[in-house]
């Protein structure tokens, strides 16, 4: 697999952060710092504003992680992204172009067709209504390494706090990962809409995908992810 696509990863990443910020309006709290997010995801309570915003953001997700995703297939994460699939769905978006011109700047973008890269198109996970694949279950039986499963919990803490403001219990961005990895969409966007993102779903949608790609992969070069 290649390696060194996301290595710049972070700088990159605060500069997404930054301009979403911008773009999105993406409120920070008063006194963050002082706050800790711990989400029961099985009773999270959303306005009917925020209910629609659930919607939206599930149907990015979805879409960003089973058609515009480059996976590692090997290792079961995510890579970055296919500029084709990205450009197709969101050009013409007043952020896009910003939005693309960080993810380019970051190395976001993925070439599918390198055979070095141990690339495969997206998730494929079908959304929160379908049927898990055979290759999901077969990925189910093998046991991931605690100290991989550990670094990557501790690299989402962080970037949630520096994209968000608020400091995230190990459950909570343990629980938004694993359900954008699973398919369950509609939970996860439930759960980051909990954190206050108002708009900018595209931008939301990325960040969070993009958080968890360049966790995966710094967590990859210093522990195997299967024992």
């Amino acid at each position: 697999m290649k390696k060194g696509r996301l290595s710049k990863g972070l700088k990159g990443l605060m500069v997404l952060i930054l301009l979403f910020s911008l773009i999105g309006n993406i409120p920070v709290r008063a006194n963050a710092e002082e706050q800790e997010v711990d989400i029961d995801f099985e009773n999270i309570e959303l306005t009917a504003e925020e209910e629609i915003l659930a919607e939206e953001l599930a149907s990015e997700l979805q879409f960003l992680v089973e058609e515009g995703a480059i996976v590692d297939e090997e290792n079961d994460i995510l890579l970055g992204f296919d500029e084709d699939v990205l450009d197709a769905r969101y050009t013409g978006k007043a952020e896009y172009q910003d939005i693309k011109n960080m993810l380019i700047t970051s190395g976001a973008f993925i070439d599918k067709n390198d055979p070095g890269n141990g690339a495969g198109n997206g998730g494929g996970n079908g959304g929160d209504n379908d049927v898990e694949p055979p290759e999901i279950e077969i990925m189910a039986l093998k046991k991931e390494n605690p100290k991989f499963t550990a670094a990557v919990n501790s690299c989402l803490k962080s970037e949630v706090k520096a994209s968000f403001g608020l400091t995230a219990t190990t459950a909570t961005v343990e629980g938004i990962k694993s359900m954008i990895k699973k398919g369950q969409y509609k939970k996860a966007a439930q759960a980051i809409i909990k954190f206050g993102i108002k708009s900018s779903i595209v931008g939301t949608g990325v960040l969070m995908v993009w958080i968890v790609a360049n966790c995966e992969e710094k967590a990859l070069k210093k522990h195997k992810k299967w024992l």
